[in-house]
């Protein structure tokens, strides 16, 4: 009889799984064994490229600005807010501020425009 509420049993059920553990654990060969852990190394960060194509007119380009912009630039007000804080964290605000931007500098990613605040 096993009784979880009294612990009738439970010893002899432990005792019993810690002997099959133990017989198991000697028949696995050891090459089963991951002999190297993958090293997991984080993705660098990506380049902006910002170009001022006229007077108060930059391009934005780099590949996960474009594709942020092609995914998000569609959905509305919230999708944009959503697109301005990850170029903002991209680095953007420095990249147009050492291009020479000014607030309400019109900036394009891909088939988005956006005005710069600064």
């Amino acid at each position: 009889m096993l009784s979880g509420a009294t612990q009738e049993g439970t010893r002899d059920l432990l005792r019993r799984l810690f002997q099959l553990l133990a017989e198991n654990a000697q028949k696995v060969p050891a090459a089963a064994a991951p002999s190297e852990l993958p090293v997991l190394r984080p993705r660098g960060r990506e380049r902006l490229d910002i170009v001022e194509i006229e007077p108060g007119v930059f391009t934005v380009s780099g590949e996960r600005a474009e594709e942020d912009a092609l995914k998000l630039g569609e959905g509305g007000y919230e999708a944009l807010d959503e697109l301005q804080e990850r170029l903002k964290r991209m680095g953007l605000e420095k990249g147009l501020r050492r291009a020479g931007a000014r607030p309400g500098a019109l900036v394009r990613v891909g088939a988005v425009q956006l005005e710069w605040f600064g």
